[in-house]
């Protein structure tokens, strides 16, 4: 039950954060709905295999296996030919390590490691802290007006999380206490 109060919290923040209710009129097109459902499928995807398939694979090798894949579908969707210009490798390569290593190499690392010790449920609950960073950042280091329901639904999503941080901090210490409890 914590958890769907939870995810409940998360996807009413997100609504706010996002800036859906302070952007005014918008559009859905067929094929915004589309694209956001291929992510949101991959991205269940990527959360199921990380935490429930082979977890006997060495971490690195599954974060490889991952990244690999999503290589490979990037390029399949749009081949980098203007990485075939010398000059304009050349200019993007400082920045394409640092992107790389912290935006490709490290999360899908980190995230395998973490998946199965912490379980689906949570992982996802966690993983929603992403858009809170992006609104704070995009604030602080862009300097982007963000309206105050975005600051709400930035202050809904944290809660959200502590939230399902809550219920299951509340469920190991219980099982912690019976442990020691039967142990005696």
């Amino acid at each position: 039950m914590g958890k769907v109060v939870s995810i409940a919290i998360l996807v009413t923040g997100s609504i706010f954060a996002s800036g859906i209710i302070a952007g005014g009129s918008m559009e859905i097109t067929w094929q915004g709905t589309l694209w956001g459902m291929l992510s949101a499928i991959t991205y269940t995807t990527f959360i199921f295999l990380s935490g429930s398939v082979e977890k006997d694979t060495p971490v690195v090798q599954k974060s490889a296996l991952f990244t690999t894949g999503g290589m490979i579908t990037v390029f399949f969707l749009n081949p980098p030919k203007e990485l075939l210009h010398l000059p304009v490798l050349m200019e993007i390569a400082p920045y394409g390590f640092y992107l790389g290593l912290l935006g490709v190499v490290l999360p899908p690392l980190l995230f395998t490691i973490g998946m199965p010790h912490i379980g689906q449920g949570l992982g996802t609950i966690l993983t929603s802290a992403e858009l809170p960073i992006a609104v704070i950042l995009s604030s602080l280091v862009l300097a982007e007006q963000v309206s105050m329901s975005q600051w709400f639904g930035v202050v809904l999503i944290l809660g959200g999380i502590i939230a399902g941080n809550l219920k299951l901090s509340k469920t190991k210490i219980k099982s912690s206490y019976l442990e020691r409890g039967s142990t005696l």
